[in-house]
């Protein structure tokens, strides 16, 4: 009887040190363990001349790695730190959600007076009709429909545009050229092609025919995949031949709009106000969605108070396309200038280096809650285990007591 009052009496006043030692040990072995970084502060995060179309989100992790951005606007970054290089990171993205921005038509309706089929090299393919349709449409009133049979002589067809000579385009002052595709799931690779002579040199892009149905296809003109004998601005500045398929398959094929568009000017500004010493390193990287990873692009170093920038990259947008950015650092901002096209979208991660952050500043509300848990902690237990001894001479003496009698 002794012994059960001794743990009643002891249950409900020191339930506080149980709870506590749980928490505290729980969360020692959950953050190296299992958490990759600990959420230490928000900052503000804006777009300088905010664009109706342009937006900022958080994102979304799958099992530690990007699956999308969140649909959630944010207008706050978080900034973590990471628990095994010990710099602070903050990450987040941003998205165009306009289709077009300045867009100038290259062909849409009635493209059976744009485009030429050509049949190239020895085998068995020809022409069954190549006509407008207004069935399978993704924009506008019709669609290009190509029909590829085996009654014919040749292994490859194309579709071809040939602006004639002395008329040649300039598409110099333009980003992106846009196409719409529908797909058959051939598995087999399209290639765009622009040219400014016959026989000359010519830059080309590729996709692959691995979907069903329309698809929007951006090609980047200053990131061609491919060069050959001619660098993209010489051609862009000229263009003569705009070609498309280069297929050795038969089978029916459909193209619609065809544009170029110019990609979307953003400012980005990050408040970072009490957080950089005077000297030190901030770093740029943004998501490479073919590979999976984070890759730098830029690099500033604050020494003394004076600013030096490096750009080693350019900006990857998760449709697999690169633009463009600039990098600029204050003593309390990171300004970021960037091009995004329509529908586009980046992911963006700054990492302040170690020896350029200031820990007593970021981290003097962190250790001060840690240092108050281990001192009720102490406390706590010394409580405990006087009330304990208390306890037990208290049972002695009721013991005592009851053997006199």
């Amino acid at each position: 009887m002794c012994d059960d009052g001794i743990k009643i009496e002891l249950r409900g006043k020191h339930v506080v040190l149980f709870v506590v030692a749980f928490l505290i040990v729980a969360w020692v072995i959950y953050i190296p363990l299992v958490k990759p970084s600990l959420l230490i502060t928000q900052k503000p995060i804006r777009i300088l001349e905010p664009k109706p179309s342009v937006t900022l989100h958080d994102i979304h992790y799958l099992h530690s790695s990007i699956s999308s951005c969140n649909v959630k606007n944010s207008m706050d970054i978080k900034l973590a730190k990471d628990l095994t290089s010990n710099n602070i990171n903050g990450i987040f993205c941003i998205s165009n959600e306009i289709e077009e921005n300045e867009p100038m038509v290259v062909a849409d309706d009635n493209q059976a007076s744009f485009w030429s089929v050509d049949l190239l090299g020895t085998g068995v393919l020809g022409i069954g009709s190549a006509t407008d349709d207004n069935i399978f449409v993704n924009n506008g009133l019709n669609s290009y429909k190509v029909n590829i049979t085996t009654y014919g002589n040749h292994s490859l067809w194309r579709l071809i545009h040939d602006y004639g000579f002395l008329s040649e385009a300039d598409w110099s002052t333009y980003d992106i050229l846009v196409l719409y595709w529908y797909g058959g799931g051939s598995g087999s690779t399209v290639e765009l092609r622009l040219e400014s002579e016959p026989g000359g040199g010519f830059i080309s892009w590729y996709f692959v025919d691995d979907h069903q149905g329309w698809k929007r296809h951006v090609f980047y003109l200053d990131s061609p995949h491919y060069a050959f004998r001619a660098g993209s601005k010489d051609i862009l500045h000229k263009v003569r031949f705009l070609s498309l398929g280069y297929l050795p398959f038969a089978g029916v094929w459909y193209v619609d709009k065809v544009i170029l568009d110019r990609m979307l000017g953003v400012e980005v500004e990050i408040d970072i106000s009490g957080l950089l010493k005077t000297t030190g390193i901030v770093a740029l990287y943004s998501y490479n969605p073919s590979t999976g990873n984070f890759e730098g692009i830029a690099t500033n170093y604050v020494i003394n108070q004076k600013q030096y920038t490096s750009i080693s990259a350019p900006l990857h947008i998760l449709d697999g396309g690169r633009s463009t950015l600039h990098f600029g650092l204050s003593a309390d901002k990171i300004m970021l200038s960037l091009k995004l096209p329509g529908n586009g979208q980046a992911i963006i991660k700054f990492i302040i280096e170690e020896t350029a952050y200031s820990l007593d500043i970021i981290y003097r509300p962190y250790y001060f809650v840690v240092l108050l848990l281990f001192l009720l902690l102490i406390v706590n237990g010394v409580c405990f285990y006087n009330d304990l001894l208390q306890a037990k001479k208290r049972c002695s003496v009721r013991i005592k007591e009851a053997r006199k009698l």
